[in-house]
This record gives structure tokens, sequence and C-alpha cells, in this order.
């Protein structure tokens, strides 16, 4: 079967921890992303699962920024909870 030449750019550290990975368990670079294209081309879908941590969204980003500044400023107003419950229930 012809082959085609495929080029991506990936920080160095990554290609190098990758390569030593590959050779570990037995692969080539080239055969671990042609594993990789073959079952996203059989499972029509990225073959695991990819997610984010909400933590980190822009919003969350935002609102924490905002805070920090506040306390920054002094924009603030200290309250204190009975216990853990209490904190839970004023969200």
């Amino acid at each position: 079967m012809a082959t085609k030449l495929m080029s991506l750019r990936i920080e160095e550290t990554l290609k190098e921890e990758f390569d030593e990975f590959c050779e570990g368990v037995g692969l080539t670079t080239t055969s671990a992303i042609t594993l990789f294209v073959k079952a996203t081309l059989r499972e029509r879908r990225i073959p695991f699962e990819i997610s984010s941590d909400p933590f980190y969204s822009k919003s969350n980003i935002a609102v924490l920024k905002e805070s920090i500044r506040q306390m920054e400023n002094g924009e603030y107003v200290e309250v204190e909870f009975g216990d853990f419950d209490d904190f839970i229930e004023s969200l």
C-alpha cells in the first residue's frame, strides 16, 4: 500500500517522551500514530475520552481574577460560617 508523508509540529519534549514511550512498548512513533488514526477511523470518534476540568473554564477564571482584584483593593466582605454545611448552603 502506498504511503504519504504527514508532517506535524509538537513540543520537543513531548516528542522525545512519546518516542521513548513508543520504544518502551515496542512501537515506532509512526506505528503508534498509525494505530491512533486507524482506531479513529474505525470507531468514527477520538478513541479515548477528552474532558476538561470545569475549574479552569473561562467564566470561573474571570470570577477568580475579579475576586483577586477585589481582595487586593480591599473590596471584600469577610463572612464567617458555623460549619462546612452552612458554607455549602450559602452557595
